[in-house]
């Protein structure tokens, strides 16, 4: 995808180390995975699913009715659902997706940058 592709995780690294350790623990929360083939335990990125973000999720989808099934999504398997349903949404339904709207705004970097976190640890 073209967006794991285009921002460097170093770079993302350094953005998370300006956050205030609250405001990164309101969002994310790290968890660990393992791999039994491989006989290796890898380090991940997830949604604080008891954090002030899910709750602005919550929010957010009772104000924008087509982020419903996307903030269920997320709700239900405790992390990011794939890039595909919000791409898909935003792609299909740009009615409800300001892009100037700083609610959505957030939503986006949120999502990418959890994704690209994840998907640059797994690849470590």
């Amino acid at each position: 995808m073209p967006i794991l592709e285009n921002v460097e995780f170093e770079e993302q690294k350094e953005l998370y180390s300006n956050f205030e350790s609250d405001l990164f623990s309101e969002i994310w929360k790290f968890g660990k995975a393992r791999n039994f083939r491989e006989n290796k335990t890898y380090k991940y990125i997830g949604l604080n699913i008891e954090g002030k973000y899910a709750l602005f999720l919550k929010d957010l989808s009772k104000r924008n009715p087509d982020l419903k099934q996307y903030y269920e999504s997320i709700m239900g398997a405790g992390d990011w659902e794939s890039m595909g349903l919000l791409q898909q949404r935003i792609y299909t339904n740009p009615e409800y997706y300001d892009l100037k709207d700083p609610s959505i705004q957030v939503l986006i970097s949120v999502h990418y940058l959890s994704q690209n976190d994840q998907q640059k640890e797994k690849n470590r």
